[in-house]
């Protein structure tokens, strides 16, 4: 084979040559290599294929990629070229190639041009495929889109213009010229219209949408529909159909209405508007459902905030009207103002009679283009709330039945918007409670590293059961609890907050799992028969990585391993808290290396009416899969994302996610334990001996001698004054030993606290003197005994 037929640089290891081979295969994508100063060009065989040429009769001459060329695109190609080479930059070209054989192909060429150690050009790198089946598509798809009868435009995520048919050009006033440009400089209209939000919603959501634009220069209306490429955003397809034969026919339709039809079709519209459940709900209704009774184009909700007059919605109005309207003084020489000051209807038909009425209002009139008003009083139960304004795009006389419809529906409005912000206020109050329920900051202990994500359901108010926490226990143990209590109102956060302070004071007694779950168990029973909790409660010793797990009928925890195996961590499952308060709890041992991530989670996040439990816990599996624990953040919300494909959550969400980051000591500890024979008469002497086969290092004779003397005592003390099981547990570390002396009869005392260890009082002397540190801490029905001791460098 020619030499020139060859390969671009890639990685020295064999499986990165092997990998970077696949997918170039897999794109069919080849390579080449230009030495621009020694006139060498380097293919592969791809490459030579897209050409038509033979690999082994390819001169690696650039004249040859030039006479492969169709003329026509030559000085494009020539000039991208130049370019790169001039700028040291990027290259990037599509042409068209004609084979020996006469065929023409499509190429899409993408390089670099290196310089070398003079700073000069040196070599242009890139790769090459063959594009022809994709430019047709693309040509194919470009004349439906010219053809069709809409008007169409294209824009990229960065909101600059793709692509415009015929009729967009039109609709836009402008040609071909706006490729390239953005959307707001070539469509200023659509800020004008105040729909950029909405464009924006479904670029960055993904949630198609349809928006009515007018267009004053030609007197038309347009349906805008908004077609996002993708719901991650991507670029947005704009579709403009004219509608204003349909509008003008709607409205002629609307007038002819009789008075007892138009009132029908109100008071059908106010039914939709008593299910409006917060303040942009009926705003929205309004804008969209009773304008059009009336035939109006225009709507202000202007409501009481602080004294002052605030615009809460509006619809059909310009951003420079809305900024005039933005805020009003009580006093201010407005109608709006005074409507709100005496509680009756105003009604304008036309800017001569609003400027006869508020001559100094001259630009606000101008600045909102509309011609007729109806500024109507919201109150409820003589109570002024604010005042709803009603506009048109013509001068209009409204009859006196139809001021009287109007005034009616303001009522209407009027008591929906009270309801809609006391239930807005509601949810605020909800979620403070929520807050004040649930850890305002997760600890993060060394050696571990923790992220929670919470939602509350979208029905009800907002606040629920399901709650969250991370325990610092003693002994460089953390307690991980998850757990949802029946139901998402008021009452289930008030039992949810109960039982989770009730399982931090049982951890915190130093309950193993089972005992906590079992006496949280029977504590729910007490608080609240009706409802029932479940819990997850998992204890880990960050020392070694072992772990307690405990389930109270909830979902297992998850778990994924440093090498990306992902698998649910089983224990045996009791029943939910609250259901049998006389049954017991049984656990499971595991042990977590360094780097595993640990996800405990509710079942709102895995089950909903779209997918069964089976379904959403497969999907959170696959997450994990395949995203790294690096950034826990971002694996949170990739996990949360499972549950929001759509925007209504019938349960609460919960997730603790937890990475075990290893041991706190760069080498693991040793650890032993034994179990004090209370019947031996030397039970303080065999503890000494088991610390001196612990600790049997010459160089540590010193450390061994303080130690033993320190576990008599406080051994001894242990027997003296409870009667049941003593442990005694040996920690080494790299530069320290942990002795933990347990038992099973607690007396209360404190850390740190005197008359602990002896009533002669001698062991807290001793602690104070010989121990580098020391305390106690509860743990079930005893109390653990625990001092430390610095090892020598």
């Amino acid at each position: 084979m020619n030499d020139a037929v060859a390969r671009l640089p890639v990685p020295d290891d064999d499986g990165g040559r092997i990998h970077l081979d696949l997918v170039m295969a897999a794109a069919e994508m080849g390579s080449f290599d230009w030495d621009i100063r020694e006139d060498v060009l380097v293919w592969d065989e791809r490459i030579c294929r897209i050409f038509g040429i033979d690999p082994e009769t390819f001169d690696a001459r650039i004249a040859t990629f030039w006479a492969a060329l169709v003329a026509e695109d030559v000085p494009a190609v020539e000039s991208a070229v130049e370019i790169a080479i001039a700028t040291c930059g990027e290259y990037e070209a599509e042409y068209r190639v004609r084979h020996p054989d006469g065929t023409v192909r499509w190429v899409d060429a993408r390089g670099r041009v290196l310089a070398g150690a003079d700073g000069q050009a040196h070599h242009l790198l890139g790769v090459a495929r063959d594009s022809t089946e994709l430019r047709l598509a693309r040509d194919t798809v470009a004349r439906a889109l010219e053809h069709m009868a809409d008007a169409f435009l294209a824009v990229d995520d960065s909101w600059r213009v793709t692509f415009l048919n015929h009729h967009a050009e039109t609709l836009v006033n402008a040609g071909q010229e706006a490729v390239g440009q953005p959307l707001w400089e070539v469509w200023p209209a659509l800020t004008a219209g105040g729909h950029e939000a909405a464009l924006r919603d479904a670029m960055l959501h993904g949630a198609a949408g349809v928006l009515p634009l007018y267009v004053a220069p030609t007197d038309r209306w347009f349906q805008l529909r908004l077609v996002p490429a993708s719901q991650e955003g991507g670029g947005l397809s704009i579709f403009g159909a004219d509608v204003t034969a349909a509008r003008a026919a709607e409205v002629e339709a609307a007038r002819e209405l009789n008075r007892p039809e138009q009132a029908r079709r109100v008071l059908a519209y106010m039914a939709a508007l008593a299910e409006a459940d917060s303040l942009p709900e009926v705003i929205d209704t309004v804008a969209t459902m009773v304008l059009p009774a009336f035939g109006a184009t225009g709507m202000l909700v202007s409501l009481m905030e602080t004294g002052r007059l605030r615009l809460a919605g509006h619809s059909g109005y310009g951003p420079a009207a809305v900024d005039l309207l933005g805020v009003l003084g009580i006093d201010d020489d407005s109608p709006i103002a005074l409507v709100l000051r005496t509680r009756e209807p105003l009604f304008l038909s036309s800017p001569e009679a609003y400027l006869g009425r508020f001559p100094s209002k001259r630009d606000l009139v101008e600045a909102t283009g509309k011609q007729a008003w109806a500024f109507l009083p919201l109150t409820v139960s003589g109570r002024a709330l604010g005042t709803l304004t009603i506009s048109f795009d013509e001068p209009r006389e409204l009859a006196p039945e139809e001021r009287s419809l109007l005034v009616s529906v303001g009522g209407l409005i009027a008591q929906t918007v009270a309801r809609a912000r006391l239930r807005d206020l509601e949810r605020t109050l909800a979620a403070e409670l929520q807050s004040q329920l649930l850890p305002r900051a997760l600890p993060q202990p060394a050696g571990l590293s923790a992220r929670v994500r919470y939602l509350p359901a979208t029905d009800g108010m907002g606040v629920g059961g399901d709650w969250y926490d991370v325990l610092e226990l003693p002994g460089q143990r953390v307690g991980l609890v998850i757990g949802d209590v029946q139901g998402h109102n008021m009452r289930a956060a008030a039992v949810m907050g109960q039982l989770r302070n009730a399982l931090r004071a049982y951890a915190a007694e130093g309950h193993e799992p089972a005992a906590v779950l079992s006496r949280t168990n029977r504590l729910m029973s007490d608080l609240d028969p009706t409802l029932f909790a479940t819990c997850c409660y998992l204890v880990v010793d960050l020392r070694t990585g072992s772990a307690t797990l405990a389930l109270a009928g909830h979902p297992p925890p998850l778990v994924r391993t440093a090498d990306g195996q992902v698998s649910a961590l089983m224990a045996p499952v009791g029943p939910p808290l609250g259901v049998a308060p006389e049954d017991e709890y049984l656990t499971r041992e595991v042990v977590l290396a360094p780097g595993d991530v640990v996800v405990l989670y509710t079942d709102g996040l895995v089950e909903d009416s779209r997918r069964s439990f089976d379904e959403g816990t497969e999907a959170l599996m696959e997450v994990l899969r395949v995203t790294p624990p690096d950034d826990l953040d971002v694996l949170a919300d990739r996990l949360m994302a499972v549950a929001l494909a759509t925007g209504h959550r019938s349960d609460d969400i919960a997730a603790l996610v937890v990475r075990h980051d290893g041991p706190l000591e760069a080498d693991p500890p040793v650890n032993a334990r034994t179990v004090v024979d209370r019947a031996d008469p030397r039970a303080a002497r065999a503890s000494r001996d088991f610390i001196a086969r612990f600790v049997g290092s010459p160089e540590l004779v010193d450390v061994r001698e303080t130690c033993a003397l320190l576990v008599s005592e406080v051994v001894t003390n242990a027997l003296r004054h409870t009667d049941g099981q003593v442990v005694l547990e040996l920690w080494r570390f790299s530069r320290r030993l942990r002795v933990e002396v347990s038992d099973e009869e607690s007396r209360g005392p404190v850390a740190g606290g005197r008359h602990l260890l002896d009533d002669s009082g001698r062991g807290v002397p001793l602690m104070d003197a010989l121990s580098d540190r020391w305390g106690t801490a509860p743990k079930g029905e005893g109390k653990v005994v625990w001092f430390e001791l610095d090892l020598p460098a």
